[in-house]
């Protein structure tokens, strides 16, 4: 089954054979709003740590929770936020859930040490993620496309300069109702099993 629902802005809803799932896309704009993109990484690592912090080990709502977004885009892109419900979870339950978890994010500035928290994390996976020659040459790859295999190097020093005002702003600008379209993956009625024939020996 798919279909939109009247509620604003945009939903997508279909049955699939899985557990019930909801994703809620926002849009943002192309990499060249400079003043913004840095603070979008920021806003990934920390709306991912707080999902999985409340609605997974505290609320027990969900079986998984995460943010993510593309940084290296020359197009307009999508900021995920998913989550994956927890047996006998309500759709609609986890998705206020969600929604609050955002809502505190524009209302309350990160605290300092989370936010130096959240940079060495970033820090850290970007150098070990060039743990090869491969992944060196691709990731130079990705830049060059974009911005110029050059703006690599400013990658850390931009993250660094990142304020907690910086990504209560971000969350404020784009996290927002109608800058989203929410997906929502509903599971097929389990199928009842059909009785075994009895063996017919010849």
């Amino acid at each position: 089954m798919r279909g939109f629902s009247a509620c604003a802005p945009a939903y997508l809803i279909e049955q699939v054979e899985a557990a019930a799932f909801q994703i809620s896309p926002y849009h943002w704009p192309v990499i060249g709003w400079k003043e913004d993109i840095e603070s979008f990484t920021l806003d990934e690592v920390k709306t991912h740590h707080r999902l999985y912090q409340n609605l997974v080990w505290g609320k027990k709502l969900v079986l998984d929770a995460d943010a993510e977004n593309s940084l290296l885009s020359k197009d307009s892109n999508l900021f995920y936020v998913s989550a994956e419900l927890a047996p006998g979870k309500e759709i609609g339950e986890v998705e206020h859930a969600l929604f609050d978890e955002i809502q505190i994010l524009q209302k309350e500035p990160v605290g300092i040490h989370e936010l130096e928290k959240i940079k060495n994390q970033i820090e850290a996976a970007f150098i070990y993620s060039q743990d090869s020659i491969f992944t060196q040459a691709m990731i130079l790859g990705q830049y060059e496309i974009v911005t110029g295999w050059r703006t690599v190097d400013n990658y850390l020093p931009s993250i660094q300069k990142v304020a907690p005002e910086d990504i209560q702003r971000v969350a404020k600008k784009y996290l927002i109702q109608d800058n989203r379209t929410v997906g929502i993956l509903i599971p097929l009625p389990q199928r009842e099993k059909e009785p075994s024939q009895p063996e017919v020996h010849k």
